[in-house]
């Protein structure tokens, strides 16, 4: 398949732990990366990844754990990492691929929680993650651990997921929203896009806002395009447009936030 690929996308990211990054939906957040350095590995090829087109899309770990890095080495570099960690907002699984791919996510989710609990008790401990291995029960356990789980749901029906999100053919949109039922508490992350793909037409909204209902997240999270995407073809939605996606989610009852 060709893509169009834009070189402006951000490069990998090189090490264990990142940042500090400023946010502008969590703060100042230190980035945890559990996914390879050398290679985009993850279970989505989202059209708009400010990291570009996936090269590895797989789901099963197992046939890839090669690739992976360890996380014994995860204490050292966090105590390790200079950052004043007094200005901490959050420590966040995120970085180059989906951090609950790895099989021993568990554990780096544990080696996070006594790092905080030890050095920056002020700081909460979160995720951003596509929500592909949420179906998992050792996954959802693992993420209950955490004080913020923001999921990605970038559609409400299952055409428009594979446009947006590109998983592999064996995952199902409905997979996803029966992992988030178990999950219960979580907040959703929600981009939308015009150009070559698009989610932002009243049929795509009415659908997402739909299963968001049926899943009720504590918090919503929107917005468009910031960075360079994957797809070059890609636009971001209007201001207008974005307002009107937000004030038709509040419309409905749900607690939405447009970043």
């Amino acid at each position: 398949m060709t893509y169009n690929t834009n070189s402006k996308t951000l490069k990998l990211q090189t090490a264990m732990v990142y940042g500090p990054v400023g946010s502008r939906r969590i703060g100042l957040s230190l980035g945890v990366n559990i996914s390879p350095v050398s290679e985009k590995f993850c279970s989505f090829n989202c059209v708009y990844c400010h990291y570009g087109w996936t090269d590895t899309l797989s789901l099963d770990a197992t046939k890839h754990q090669g690739k992976l890095p360890g996380v014994d080495d995860l204490t050292r570099q966090l105590e390790e990492y200079k950052v004043d960690r007094y200005l901490l907002d959050h420590i966040t699984f995120s970085g180059n691929g989906e951090a609950t791919y790895h099989p021993d996510f568990g554990r780096a989710v544990d080696i996070v929680i006594e790092f905080r609990d030890k050095y920056v008790p002020q700081s909460k401990t979160a995720i951003l993650s596509n929500s592909s291995m949420v179906m998992k029960q050792e996954v959802r356990e693992a993420l209950k651990k955490l004080d913020r789980c923001i999921m990605k749901l970038d559609a409400g029906d299952e055409v428009t997921f594979r446009k947006v999100n590109r998983p592999p053919s064996q995952l199902r949109f409905e997979d996803i929203i029966a992992g988030l039922r178990e999950l219960k508490k979580f907040e959703t992350q929600s981009i939308f896009l015009d150009g070559s793909v698009s989610n932002s037409s009243d049929e795509a909204v009415d659908s997402w806002i739909k299963v968001m209902l049926e899943l009720k997240p504590y918090s919503m999270q929107i917005y468009t395009l910031d960075r360079a995407p994957a797809d070059d073809r890609l636009q971001p939605v209007s201001r207008e447009r974005m307002r009107d996606i937000f004030l038709k989610t509040k419309k409905a009852g749900l607690p939405v936030n447009l970043y």
